[in-house]
């Protein structure tokens, strides 16, 4: 006698939800907000934080530097071994980056930093991401960054319920 089983692996899971920014000062703290969320009900509070945090900074960034409109998305991708990513990226139809500022802000001493150094968000979006970068759009350009996940974290959840 031949016993079987069937197995069933977990799938990968993909979400995206967007939201388009308005041009308001309150609204980065808003996006922080809904980040939080919608991490949550995905099961992935724990980078809520983190990404609550570079996700407020893409919408300063794009509020005070780009021209509207600015949306956000926020990609989730997790796969069958929970390995996967949570990719923030802010489109604004802004100019783009004034890479000079950016150089002077990234050889600034920390010291100088507070007092003399503006454009530290860039310098947060870097050191809280696994990966960040920018690229221009045929509208502007696009911001974004991502955290990768390395372990399972509670299986995904989708929104509004469990696995």
């Amino acid at each position: 006698m031949i016993l079987t089983a069937e197995v069933q692996t977990p799938r990968p899971f993909r979400t995206v939800r967007t939201r388009d920014l308005m041009p308001d000062e309150k609204e980065p703290g808003r996006l922080r907000h809904w980040i939080g969320e919608r991490l949550a009900r995905l099961g992935l509070d724990v980078l809520a934080d983190d990404l609550s945090l570079i996700a407020g900074e893409l919408a300063a960034n794009a509020l005070l530097h780009g021209r509207a409109p600015a949306r956000v998305t926020m990609t989730v991708v997790r796969e069958a071994d929970g390995t996967g990513a949570v990719h923030l990226e802010c489109v604004d139809s802004g100019p783009g980056f004034d890479l000079e500022r950016m150089a002077r802000v990234r050889d600034c001493a920390p010291e100088e930093l507070l007092e003399r150094c503006h454009g530290r968000g860039l310098l947060i979006i870097a050191a809280l991401s696994s990966r960040w970068g920018y690229r221009r759009t045929t509208a502007g350009h696009a911001v974004w960054a991502e955290i990768g996940l390395s372990a399972p974290v509670d299986g995904p959840r989708r929104e509004g319920g469990a696995a």
